[in-house]
């Protein structure tokens, strides 16, 4: 069941008891200032009433009389101020007394009883409800007994003089209606008062939160001025932001915000502040650094909100600062970890790219170079002494290669054994600094010798894309690596001659020279370093195949049969097979195998023509051909160098291709650079 109404649970008289004025709300200083006021107003009575009453011709003793009244009601009111509802009943039987007064000595005029109304409307000025009933009860009861006992005294009009009781109800009626009014602005006086009252408690307690939370707060806190001539100056502190920068408060406020900022985050500061007084930010937050008093600095994060006042008018600002240096350090650190190899300290290979790839959105304006090292023998050294001693060898040669190129580039550790520098492409090459880096990564010792290979990219002459840079500068690092003694694929070669020079000593010669011839060939035709590799280990293996092959067919001092050539045209296949099982000579194979075609397709044993034919093979072909015809055989004598020469001429465009020929004979007749075979 629902409940009735409040309103209809409550009796009339209740509802309108809470429709009037409490009473005695009013604050001691303004009732003070009150009641001083209307005190005054009665003194002023007893002295106007006095003079009033002369002039209508009263004698001075009715006249003191009548004054003296009045006068001796406001000392009684004076004696008792400290009595609040005594003195304010009172000024208010005085004031009545008064206008009484005035009726009388004006004999009963309609004028003189306005007086009556204008004094409940002032005393409703003490808002309390004894002086005011009293008030209108006097003016009832003076009316009603005077009128009958001296009715030309309170009335001027035959009807009240005849009907006093019924005229001084009509007058009581009259100055109810004018209490209304007054009563109404009491009540509503009352409603204000209460409503901030209300406001006041809420904002005090407000304060107080805010106070205490600004007291107690585990981070910084200050009130700062935003005047712009003191702009930052602080206004109050408390005592975390006095922890937090190390001076004292009492110091602090003698100081300002931009006095303890790092100089260079004071402007974005300032800026913030001004961008909140011009309205266009409702907070900001910044990440700041403030200079503690020992001098350190620390990282902050900085929130600024504006307080305004009720016009919008700017008052101050409310700073909060926390404290996130450890948070900014641990930050930069893992940003550091993420970005450096954690032995040798240098930049890592995610570091590497990204580099690499701000060098290539400007590598128009700024070519870019790669350089790719690769260790040799540190796997041996690692097995031989352990990874302790590995890992402090990484660390050396790291620290040597960042020396080595400080200034002209940056160092990075790829991983495992490879490092890497990137720099900016010189006019001399990269040999320079490639050298420097090899040098760096250099270290010998006993029953060790650690070396590394390199392989280049230039952006964006060689290369458009990281990809490319690195798969670029990978396969030149790895085709001087197999050039290498150290190599898998130098020693499986080494082995391989080794067992040539034992089946065949007179072989090594010829295997030493077509290799030779087939270095200054790739030279002239600019092969890159991962077609070299393979190109050299075929010259240099082409016959290996020859092991199966019987002396009697190999030394024949006749020309050879059908039936020995057909044997002999198996060696390039038995030769592919041989090699193709080092897994490091695999390029190799597929050039010994395509070694012996022809240009026209009439070569063995797959039949090849033109550009199916490998390019390294048909290098093999003309240079062991060259070394072939030069030198003596069991069954003819050698030709001359010019003879060769021209018998390749003559058969270029059939046997061997005319461009490898033409590039022959330029390198033939140039001067060779001493061999630089490893």
């Amino acid at each position: 069941m629902r409940a009735p109404s409040p309103a209809l649970g409550i009796p009339w008289a209740a509802r309108l008891r809470n429709a009037l004025p409490q009473g005695r709300t009013l604050p001691d200083s303004v009732w003070l200032r009150r009641h001083r006021a209307l005190l005054t107003l009665l003194w002023l009575h007893a002295a106007g009433l006095t003079a009033f009453a002369l002039a209508q011709g009263f004698g001075v003793v009715h006249s003191l009389q009548e004054g003296g009244l009045v006068a001796l009601v406001a000392a009684a009111a004076t004696v008792a101020r400290t009595r609040k509802r005594v003195a304010a009943t009172l000024v208010s039987f005085g004031l009545i007394t008064s206008s009484a007064v005035l009726v009388h000595l004006w004999g009963g005029v309609i004028e003189a009883h306005f007086h009556f109304f204008v004094m409940i409307v002032v005393l409703s000025l003490y808002e309390d409800w004894v002086p005011f009933l009293v008030a209108a009860a006097y003016v009832v009861l003076h009316h009603g007994l005077v009128g009958a006992l001296d009715p030309n005294s309170v009335y001027n009009h035959a009807e009240a003089v005849a009907h006093p009781w019924r005229w001084a109800a009509v007058h009581g009626l009259f100055v109810t209606g004018a209490g209304v009014g007054a009563v109404v602005a009491w009540r509503l006086n009352e409603d204000v008062r209460a409503a901030g009252e209300r406001a006041y408690l809420r904002a005090r307690d407000s304060e107080e939160r805010f106070k205490s939370a600004f007291e107690n707060a585990p981070i910084g806190m200050a009130l700062a001025s935003v005047t712009p001539g003191e702009l930052g100056r602080y206004l109050q502190v408390n005592p975390a932001m006095a922890t937090l920068t190390g001076y004292s408060r009492e110091e602090l406020l003698t100081m300002s915000g931009p006095e303890i900022t790092h100089p260079a985050d004071v402007a974005a500061g300032i800026e913030a502040t001004r961008r909140l007084v011009r309205g266009e930010l409702s907070s900001a937050t910044l990440d700041k650094r403030y200079v503690h008093a020992d001098g350190r600095v620390i990282s902050a994060l900085t929130s600024i909100t504006l307080v305004r006042d009720a016009t919008g008018s700017p008052v101050h600002s409310v700073v909060q600062v926390q404290d996130v240096t450890e948070r900014k350090r641990a930050e930069e650190q893992l940003a550091y970890q993420a970005y450096h190899d954690s032995l040798t300290g240098l930049p890592n290979r995610r570091k590497m790219m990204h580099d690499l790839e701000d060098r290539l959105d400007r590598a128009a304006a700024e070519p870019t170079l790669l350089i790719l090292f690769d260790l040799d023998g540190f796997k041996a050294y690692n097995d031989a002494y352990g990874h302790p001693a590995g890992d402090a060898l990484l660390a050396r040669l790291g620290e040597r290669l960042q020396a080595a190129v400080d200034g002209r580039g940056v160092a990075y550790r790829m991983g495992g054994d490879e490092f890497c520098v990137l720099t900016t492409l010189r006019a001399d090459g990269p040999e320079a600094l490639a050298a420097a880096g090899i040098a760096a990564l250099t270290e010998s010792g006993e029953g060790f010798e650690i070396t590394a290979s390199y392989g280049t990219a230039a952006i964006p002459l060689e290369v458009a894309t990281a990809a490319e840079a690195l798969g670029t500068a990978d396969q030149r690092m790895y085709a001087r690596k197999g050039r290498k003694r150290t190599s898998a694929g130098r020693q499986a070669t080494d082995a391989l001659l080794k067992a040539l020079a034992e089946r065949n000593p007179g072989l090594g010669a010829h295997l030493d020279d077509v290799t030779g011839l087939c270095e200054a060939v790739g030279r002239e035709l600019s092969l890159p370093e991962e077609t070299m590799t393979p190109l050299l280990q075929a010259a240099a293996l082409h016959d290996v195949g020859k092991v199966a092959i019987p002396d009697a067919i190999l030394d024949k001092p006749a020309p050879l049969d059908e039936s020995e050539w057909e044997f002999m045209r198996t060696h390039t296949l038995i030769g592919e097979r041989i090699l193709a099982e080092a897994p490091s000579l695999a390029d190799a194979a597929k050039i010994v195998r395509s070694s012996h075609e022809r240009y026209d397709g009439q070569g063995y044993p797959d039949g090849l023509a033109g550009a199916d034919i490998p390019l390294a093979a048909r290098i093999v072909a003309v240079c062991d051909s060259f070394d072939a015809m030069t030198s003596n055989r069991p069954y003819r004598t050698a030709m001359s160098a010019e003879g060769a020469l021209s018998e390749l001429r003559r058969c270029a465009g059939t046997q061997f291709d005319p461009a490898v020929v033409a590039a022959f004979v330029k390198a033939i007749r140039s001067p060779q650079p001493a061999d630089s075979r490893c």
